[in-house]
């Protein structure tokens, strides 16, 4: 999709095995349902990763409402975090270029993560749910944490069949004069260990500061860590009753 695409209430698209929905070159996509009348992209055959999913790339604004995602989520490279996920963006060299808004999207089935927000922008975000993936429900860059809700669903449990894995998955940096605000989501965050295509560890540089509120939780595999250098901040309060971990 190179031009603006606007997509009924009620509309229902089937996807060729291994195929793709590319959204590039200022290109955008309009997909907004109705609560009684929800668009659905689904695999031509209700099998997890049928099809690769919707890719986001220097696109121009876009929104997906009331939207059920079904059978994407075919890795095609391993090496990357390009699109491994049922929503996801593809590594240009400005990368997603305007906001993508995710509003009361189902997303079910992916042989890999339900939403991987790398090379992507996140803009409104709430009341989704991500299950059935063989990944995590949602991966995410450090620096577009702060866009993720606590009342969507992490796990998986609202549809049915939990994530094989409980967390969201962070990488990366946050870098420059801003704050950044992390909260608990319902489930931990996770740094994982080396992966092919992410980084292994958080990094605060360049002035940032992240403030981590009471109730997160970071699970830290082996030989990760949290890096805060060059004047960043970091502040970890919790309480008593809800300390961050």
């Amino acid at each position: 999709v190179t031009e603006p695409l606007s997509i009924e209430p009620g509309t229902v698209l089937r996807f060729a095995e291994g195929s793709t929905l590319m959204v590039t070159d200022s290109g955008s996509l309009h997909a907004v349902g109705e609560p009684d009348q929800r668009i659905v992209f689904e695999g031509a055959e209700a099998v997890p990763g049928y099809w690769v999913g919707i890719c986001f790339g220097n696109n121009s604004e876009s929104r997906l409402e009331y939207v059920d995602l079904l059978a994407a989520g075919r890795i095609t490279d391993y090496a990357s975090s390009s699109c491994t996920g049922a929503i996801g963006g593809i590594h240009t060299a400005s990368g997603s270029k305007e906001p993508v808004h995710l509003l009361n999207v189902r997303q079910y089935g992916s042989l890999a993560n339900g939403l991987s927000a790398h090379s992507m922008r996140l803009g409104e975000f709430s009341n989704n749910a991500f299950a059935g993936n063989a990944a995590y429900g949602v991966s995410v860059q450090a620096d577009q944490v702060q866009a993720l809700d606590p009342a969507s669903d992490y796990l998986g449990s609202s549809l049915g069949e939990p994530n094989v894995q409980p967390f969201v998955h962070v990488d990366g940096w946050i870098s420059g004069e801003q704050e950044h605000h992390w909260y608990p989501l319902g489930v931990p965050y996770r740094v994982e260990g080396f992966t092919p295509g992410y980084s292994f560890s958080l990094f605060i540089d360049g002035g940032a500061k992240l403030t981590l509120h009471p109730g997160v939780h970071i699970y830290f595999d082996r030989g990760t860590g949290l890096n805060v250098w060059d004047d960043a901040v970091l502040s970890a309060v919790g309480t008593m009753q809800q300390p961050v971990v």
